[in-house]
């Protein structure tokens, strides 16, 4: 009887964090970019889209061509949930990683065919 009552007192080890208000009210941004090169590297056709308020961060869409591989990802944070309640989705093409690696990583350079 006891260690039930010991038990009841105890707090959950793991807890939601409590919602989070932003200090904001409607906050927009919107990018568009045609063509950005870096060394190997071609991104064309960027486009992102993004909207924050007080307890919502939505970012719809944000897409690009990579060296000819499309990417794609959308995401929607309800802030006003406990623990947060969020969605992330994606569209990924295969993309070739070893001009990523070598410009990023570059000491991995030749692992990655």
């Amino acid at each position: 009887d006891e260690l039930l009552a010991q038990q009841a007192d105890q707090k959950p080890l793991m807890q939601e964090p409590d919602p989070i208000t932003l200090p904001l009210d409607q906050v927009e941004l919107s990018i568009q970019i045609r063509d950005l090169f870096l060394h190997e590297l071609h991104a064309s056709n960027i486009n992102l889209k993004s909207t924050a308020s007080a307890q919502s961060v939505k970012l719809s869409p944000f897409s690009l061509t990579l060296n000819g591989s499309a990417l794609g990802l959308t995401a929607d944070v309800d802030l006003s949930q406990p623990g947060t309640a969020y969605r992330f989705d994606s569209q990924l093409e295969p993309l070739e990683i070893e001009p990523l690696v070598n410009r990023f990583a570059p000491q991995l350079k030749d692992r990655f065919s």
